[in-house]
């Protein structure tokens, strides 16, 4: 789980931001908080909302997330630049103060405090600890500021002799988190894979999940994912991979080569054009491709297929977003699923069931959240959301953006109707529309 994520001078956030999913004391809604042991009085929220104008940096959040993931996961290549990007001010200079990332992590049952500070060119720190009740326990520290790099690590460390080692071979564009996890150290590994296997960055256009397993008719989750379609009137009454010669799929090379060399017997590879979703396989050593078809169902019974391109927008991310959103509602579940735009080509009725339905199974003993930015301000209520489970991005007047959560206004009654203050713009988070735009065509008045 994400308790904590702080950043700074990353694209449009200049200033240090921190976005929490701690609970406060607020008592509303406390019965879905998830609970840790040993930690009295850590409380976790399942959900963050945020809300803004466009470009007030809604989708730079989810950016910088995205970065620290694929940062951690993948590193730059030798003598490549790190794809961060620095905060630009008004004049257009970048400034001087190197971006930072920290983060507080549930992984397994233990909290850990993770950061590094990083430019284009090199890593400056990173630090990594494990969070106790009353201290931290450093793990790791580097410092690359230094004439001489140095790393410092834990003193119950084992084989610290080794990790030296680990960290000479560290590139001054890699964080030594990556390298440990890809030279098999297993002692900081739990952290590296919750990079990798745990955070789920969805941008609106993005193909995310594993559909792959919702066509094994053996499967519960292929008749869940029937019935959802069913259930939420789509008009599909079932989804069907249809065979299809690999030839006639035009594939840009670089798919080509992944499907070449990285395409293993049993494998399932999905390739999106549009909404047209081709899924290649490896089957006694041939490639095999299948198309995505939806299945409907005719006035008389019968059923007939249409290809993906034929539905809608809407029904394209539905069915999307379905497997994330049972993935959530599994108990077992340790996914935190960090959604850009999760109102996209979605009717607010249909997005506020998929939230509450996760947010009824919260609980205790869940280890699994979902945060989502949104324009959709029906969903800024206390009857569905905490105040401390909704945040505003507001744009500064030096260009900069900043985070605002509600639950730090002490004033707002658990009756108040948040989204009238919203568009008040008590909050900010609104646009600020010049009262001089005139969009009438030239030489007409806009009253005609």
């Amino acid at each position: 789980m994400l308790l904590e994520f702080t950043f700074r001078n990353f694209a449009c956030f200049r200033n240090e931001c921190t976005f929490s999913l701690s609970g406060t004391k607020e008592r509303q809604h406390s019965e879905r908080l998830a609970r840790l042991r040993g930690f009295r009085d850590a409380k976790i929220l399942p959900v963050a909302s945020v809300f803004g104008a466009n470009a007030a940096g809604k989708s730079t959040l989810i950016a910088a997330l995205s970065f620290a993931k694929q940062f951690v996961t993948s590193p730059a290549g030798l003598d490549d630049l790190i794809p961060v990007s620095v905060f630009q001010g008004n004049d257009g200079t970048d400034q001087k103060n190197a971006p930072v990332f920290s983060f507080v992590l549930l992984v397994g049952e233990e909290l850990f405090r993770y950061s590094f500070e990083v430019d284009q060119e090199r890593v400056f720190s990173e630090r990594l600890a494990k969070i106790r009740a009353t201290r931290d326990e450093l793990l790791f520290e580097r410092d690359e500021r230094r004439l001489e790099p140095s790393i410092r690590f834990g003193n119950g460390l084992a084989d610290t002799a080794r990790l030296e080692a680990v960290f000479l071979g560290t590139r001054r564009n890699q964080l030594f988190l990556n390298n440990a996890a890809f030279q098999n150290v297993e002692t900081f590994r739990p952290v590296f894979e919750w990079f990798r296997d745990q955070l789920e960055i969805i941008d609106p256009g993005a193909w995310f999940v594993p559909i792959e397993r919702f066509f094994d008719r053996q499967s519960p989750l292929c008749g869940r994912l029937q019935k959802a379609l069913d259930d939420l009137d789509t008009g599909i009454a079932d989804l069907e991979l249809v065979e299809v010669p690999v030839e006639s799929v035009a594939l840009p090379p670089e798919a080509s080569d992944r499907i070449a060399s990285r395409l293993k017997e049993g494998m399932m590879f999905r390739f999106r054009f549009g909404k047209d979703i081709v899924v290649f396989s490896r089957e006694d050593g041939a490639v095999k491709a299948r198309r995505m078809v939806a299945v409907h169902r005719d006035a008389a019974g019968g059923t007939f297929r249409l290809p993906m391109t034929s539905e809608s927008d809407g029904t394209i991310r539905l069915i999307d977003l379905l497997p994330a959103f049972f993935t959530l509602g599994d108990p077992a579940s340790r996914k935190v699923y960090v959604v850009d735009e999760l109102d996209r080509s979605l009717h607010p009725t249909l997005m506020r069931y998929l939230v509450e339905t996760f947010l009824k199974t919260a609980a205790p003993e869940t280890r699994s959240q979902i945060v989502f930015t949104t324009h959709d301000i029906d969903l800024m209520t206390q009857d569905l959301f905490r105040r401390d489970e909704m945040w505003v991005v507001r744009k500064n007047p030096d260009g900069g953006s900043d985070l605002l959560c509600l639950g730090d206004f002490k004033d707002i009654r658990y009756d108040k109707d948040i989204r009238k203050s919203y568009m008040e713009g008590r909050f900010g988070g609104i646009p600020r529309i010049s009262p001089a735009l005139d969009l009438a065509p030239s030489g007409t008045s806009a009253a005609c």
